[in-house]
């Protein structure tokens, strides 16, 4: 039987207060991560928490809002530069200006997915459209 944390209470991370307050960070911080500045797709579904000030040096701080920023991590990557920014090869409990002159440089041998362009949305709209500059249409078609 797991013993919870008599400090944190209900606010171990997985409990429904760390979920809460997960929540407010992208809804006040937005779902772009502040390590590499690129969108996290899922919003808090797909990323994870960071603390800025690491928890090991300012325990005080870890459930403090203005110490936590949303970033890529665990199994989610960054879909532009391919990092997990959260994990040790380029966060852990290492400065942040370390962290970003790290994800500046894209992950080797990792290729972005290729951007779809998107479809007008009305499909029957562009055919229409496309009918009305044929100049040899009849009239009554359309």
């Amino acid at each position: 039987m797991a013993v919870k944390s008599t400090s944190t209470g209900d606010m171990g991370r997985g409990g429904h207060r760390w979920n809460a307050l997960r929540r407010l960070v992208y809804a006040t911080y937005g779902s772009v991560c502040y390590i590499c500045e690129h969108s996290i797709p899922g919003g808090v579904d797909g990323g994870q928490v960071d603390h800025v000030i690491a928890v090991c040096e300012r325990p005080d701080l870890a459930f403090i809002l203005d110490n936590l920023r949303p970033i890529h991590g665990g199994k989610h990557r960054c879909p532009e530069c391919g990092h997990r920014c959260n994990l040790g090869q380029v966060r852990q409990a290492r400065p942040v200006e370390y962290a970003r002159r790290k994800v500046q440089t894209p992950v080797p041998g990792f290729h972005p997915a290729p951007v779809q362009p998107s479809s007008p949305g009305r499909d029957w709209l562009a055919i229409e459209h496309d009918l009305l500059r044929l100049p040899d249409v009849p009239r009554q078609l359309i």
